[in-house]
């Protein structure tokens, strides 16, 4: 069978999910764009002010230390769930991040500098 890729267009949404301590302070889900960071994000929704004017950029250093979570949702249609492997593939995961489909953990990344891949056919819905 040929291959195929498609790319999961979003919309894209984020939070926080812990505060710099590691305290849970999930925060309401606003728009994001893939690829990004969450410091563009964040300054794109009126968050926080340019990191990249003045000391914004110290004054925000809680960001890199807070835990954020991205989410997106895609349709598989019926030609996608008629192959026997489906491949997602990540190439641009923040250093630490853990990737789930449909509620399962497909991977756990601990390097930004490579892309991921895991098999995920057996977790698409119809």
């Amino acid at each position: 069978m040929k291959r195929t890729s498609v790319t999961i267009e979003g919309p894209w949404s984020f939070r926080q999910l812990q505060d710099e301590k590691g305290a849970a302070c999930a925060t309401e889900w606003l728009p994001a764009v893939v690829p990004g960071c969450v410091h563009t994000d964040l300054f794109t929704n009126g968050a926080i002010g340019d990191p990249f004017y003045g000391t914004n950029e110290r004054d925000q250093a809680w960001i890199g230390r807070s835990a954020w979570e991205y989410r997106a949702t895609f349709t598989a249609d019926e030609p996608l769930l008629a192959r026997g492997h489906v491949e997602l593939a990540c190439d641009g995961l923040d250093t630490f991040a853990d990737v789930f489909v449909n509620g399962a953990r497909v991977l756990a990344a601990d390097n930004m500098f490579r892309s991921w891949r895991a098999d995920v056919r057996p977790l698409l819905a119809r």
